[in-house]
């Protein structure tokens, strides 16, 4: 809070990709909710400033507005914005629109703050209410997209310490940089922009690196000054890919499980390599799609049998349904293999499901199709560790730690996040884009999904030869 406060320019306040459509579906959200408590009147925002925009406030209030959008509040020298601030008989409605599916505990301090504001400034809060998406909408039927959720009680019992913390928080800003010891309150409720600058180094035998290890025990650990692995003490317990990856380390060598061979021999050939990239906007467009629903939009697939490898990429072109369309280019990609592997690959199962649920005149094709996926994942975290996997079994870090001269680095689009932002707005609002823009966003878009099946093509070859090496499975 006091650097985003004292260095509001600092780098680490420049939103990442995923962040940033994070906001955007945010304000998509609020938009939209708005049509749903109409006929409201909306106080701008900047570059008005805070007390241009609460004077405009009170003067709609003054004027009987029955709803205001973004009404703003200064009390005590604290400012809020409320999403929605609806006039009703005996007092007002105080709405926080949230683009979630449900109501967190992370969301009543949101209201409570508000609630404080609007109090102070002499208005009458009869209720406080947290609308959010409905999970059970589908479209087209939109009429119930979103749910409003009484959370006054919860909302009031926060309020009883706001005074205090607001006190607090303001002498905090008032003085030096505090000193506040690294813990699991680092990435909770959410993740500080600043980690980097109390963490160490995350260098690829530091403590917080050690697999499925908590924050909060990884801080107590650094306090204590074992900062690496390779500190700990050797009566440290640790089991399966922790114990792994402690022994690589200390060993400075690559663990290779001899049962590898054994494992990778479950996927009969011939194969195929699948990699789905998703969309899930808050506000569904396809029938039967709920909100945030995750949609396959572009898929990769290499085939590999006596005929080579080929590439079989598919992209969906404009804003239409492409779900029936991927599912004949998917099936066709597949037809001749007897195991299809994709990496974390419950996640492609999950979507051919969901597929199989929309597309019924497809469903059995779909789930005999399901049902010959098969996860490289595993046998990578079970029968292998490389010290430059830092802990994680993400591809992105496996594959170039595994497969020579191949990884992400060399690709404008290198992430999924990036990728699911673009595809948005390739397929919604490709006018923005231009002719040119759009051809280049399937380029990239194409290079990344085709790296993931081609980088599982070369490592499931490396893994086979890693077993050939060992003698596994002989």
């Amino acid at each position: 809070m006091w650097w985003e406060q004292h260095e509001r320019d600092a780098p680490e306040l420049v939103p990442t990709p995923f962040l940033q459509s994070i906001f955007d579906h945010g304000n998509v959200v609020g938009e939209v909710a708005r049509g749903y408590v109409p006929h409201g009147l909306l106080i701008g925002g900047p570059p008005l400033s805070l007390e241009d925009r609460a004077q405009r406030t009170r003067e709609a209030i003054d004027a009987g507005a029955r709803v205001i959008y973004e009404a703003a509040f200064l009390a005590d020298g604290v400012f809020v914005a409320v999403d929605i601030l609806e006039r009703v008989s005996d007092g007002y409605v105080l709405i926080e629109v949230k683009s979630t599916l449900d109501v967190g505990d992370k969301h009543i301090p949101d209201v409570a703050v508000q609630l404080y504001a609007l109090e102070r400034a002499g208005l009458n809060v009869v209720r406080a209410e947290l609308m959010h998406l409905n999970r059970e909408c589908r479209y087209p039927d939109l009429t119930n997209l979103f749910v409003r959720e009484d959370v006054t009680e919860r909302a009031r019992e926060a309020l009883q310490s706001m005074p205090a913390q607001i006190a607090r928080l303001q002498s905090i800003l008032a003085g030096e940089l505090p000193t506040v010891a690294i813990g699991g309150h680092c990435s909770t409720p959410y993740a500080c922009a600043f980690e980097r600058r109390c963490w160490p180094a995350k260098e690829a035998d530091g403590i917080t690196t050690l697999h499925n290890l908590r924050k909060a025990k990884a801080a107590k650990m650094i306090a204590a000054g074992c900062v690496s692995i390779t500190q700990l003490p050797s009566d440290y317990r640790a089991t399966g890919p922790a114990a792994r990856q402690i022994e690589s380390l200390r060993s400075g060598h690559s663990i290779i499980d001899a049962r590898l061979g054994n494992a990778l021999r479950q996927f009969t050939p011939p194969l195929a390599f699948l990699d789905f990239e998703t969309i899930a906007p808050p506000i569904p467009r396809w029938p039967g799609l709920a909100p945030m629903a995750k949609v396959p939009v572009q898929f990769s697939v290499y085939t590999v049998d006596e005929n080579g490898e080929r590439e079989h990429p598919w992209l969906a072109e404009g804003a239409l349904d492409p779900r029936p369309a991927l599912a004949d280019a998917l099936l066709t990609a597949c037809a001749g293999a007897q195991t299809v592997l994709a990496y974390q690959a419950e996640f492609e199962k999950s979507r051919i499901k969901e597929l199989a649920a929309a597309l019924p005149d497809r469903a059995a094709a779909l789930l005999d199709l399901e049902s010959r996926i098969a996860d490289v994942l595993p046998v990578v975290r079970d029968f292998t560790y490389h010290p430059a996997y830092g802990g994680s079994f993400s591809l992105k870090k496996v594959l170039p730690a595994l497969v020579d001269g191949l990884g992400y680095d060399d690709l404008e689009l290198a992430d999924g996040a990036s990728a699911a932002t673009l595809l948005e707005k390739l397929l919604f609002d490709s006018a923005s884009l231009g002719a040119e823009g759009v051809a280049h966003a399937r380029s990239v878009l194409t290079k990344y999904c085709g790296r993931d099946t081609y980088g599982l093509v070369r490592l499931h070859a490396r893994l086979w030869e890693l077993a050939a090496a060992q003698g596994a499975g002989a």
